[in-house]
C-alpha cells in the first residue's frame, strides 16, 4: 500500500495581504512598546530613507482613505473652516475630508523628513489649493498655527507615554476654543 500526500502550497500574498499583515505586524508590538516605553517596532522616519518612507506612506493609503471616509460619514464637518492632521504622512486624510467638504482648509503637519514626500503626494491628487504641509517635530515643538479641528491617527501609541502627553498638549494649544480633537487608531494589551 502507498501513501501519497499532497503538499499545500500557500498562494502567494497579494498586495492587500501584505498590508494587512505588515500592519498586523507592527500593532502586535504596540503593547511592548507602551509597557517598556521604548518603541518596538523600529519605523523610524527620522532615520530611514525618503525611498522607504514614500513606499510606507503609499502603502497606507488606502486604510488612510478609508478612515477618512469613515470619519466624514460619522461627524458633520459642514461648519469647520479649518483642520489640523498631525502626523499626517501622505496628506490622505487631510486630501480626503477636503474633498468631502468644499469649505474646509487642511493643514499636514509631520517630521521635516516626510513633509517633502506628504507635498509630493498632496500634489498628485490635486489638493495644493486646500491642503497646507507644514513641518515640525510636535514632540518637541508646538503645532504651528490654529485650527477648530485637529486629527491624529495612530500616532500616539508609537511615542513613549511622556512624548504622547507632549503631542497631546501641543495639539490643545493649537487648537480654538471649543475645538475638536479626534485621536484615531487601535491599542492592544
Amino acid at each position: 500500500m502507498r501513501f501519497c500526500t499532497a503538499v499545500r502550497r500557500k498562494p502567494p500574498l497579494g498586495p492587500l495581504h501584505r498590508h494587512l499583515a505588515a500592519q498586523w505586524a507592527l500593532k502586535l508590538h504596540t503593547a511592548a512598546s507602551l509597557q517598556t516605553g521604548v518603541p518596538q517596532a523600529h519605523l523610524d522616519f527620522a532615520q530611514a530613507s525618503p525611498e522607504a518612507v514614500e513606499a510606507f506612506l503609499r502603502r497606507i493609503n488606502v486604510s488612510t482613505v478609508a478612515a477618512a471616509q469613515e470619519v466624514g460619514a460619522r461627524y458633520d464637518f459642514a461648519a469647520t473652516r479649518t483642520l489640523v492632521d498631525v502626523g499626517g504622512g501622505a496628506g490622505r486624510m487631510a486630501v480626503t475630508l477636503t474633498q468631502a467638504y468644499p469649505q474646509l482648509h487642511a493643514t499636514v503637519v509631520d517630521l521635516p523628513t516626510v513633509t517633502p514626500i506628504t507635498s509630493k503626494l498632496v500634489a498628485e491628487a490635486g489638493a495644493t489649493d486646500r491642503v497646507t504641509v507644514r513641518a515640525a517635530d510636535v514632540v518637541r515643538s508646538p503645532v504651528p498655527g490654529t485650527y477648530e479641528v485637529a486629527m491624529v491617527r495612530e500616532l500616539l501609541q508609537v511615542l513613549s507615554a511622556a512624548d504622547a502627553q507632549q503631542v497631546l498638549q501641543h495639539i490643545g494649544a493649537a487648537l480654538t476654543p471649543g475645538g475638536r480633537l479626534f485621536i484615531i487608531g487601535q491599542i492592544l494589551g
